[in-house]
């Protein structure tokens, strides 16, 4: 599950929830919803709406971004579902953070 931003003149995000079809393929988008407010009930309805239509996808694996509204929607209305990072937003995290902090001639070790 992602959000995407900015997508229409009154700026509201759209969530899209996409699977691993059993094809393997992966990427395959089974709802798409454009929120008014990107808070935790919003996000609740639209999974509960999903999951009223496929409630085989309740005990999946969620792949998400680190945003906690996300995870405690997705763990309250499927509780029995795995979490894991997104990769790529891990990593561009990382290196946004990693790019915050400068190094200085003390912090900076010395090989020997």
């Amino acid at each position: 599950m992602d959000a995407t931003y900015k997508v229409n003149n009154l700026r509201m995000p759209l969530f899209t929830l996409a699977i691993v079809d059993k094809c393997g393929v992966v990427g395959q988008p089974v709802a798409h919803a454009l929120l008014s407010c990107k808070d935790q009930a919003h996000i609740e309805l639209f999974l509960k709406n999903v999951l009223s239509g496929a409630p085989s996808l309740a005990s999946l694996t969620f792949v998400t971004v680190k945003d906690l509204t996300e995870v405690n929607a997705i763990h309250l209305v499927s509780p029995d579902a795995n979490f894991f990072l997104c990769q790529f937003h891990t990593m561009k995290a990382f290196a946004e953070e990693l790019k915050r902090h400068t190094v200085s001639e003390h912090d900076q070790l010395i090989m020997v």
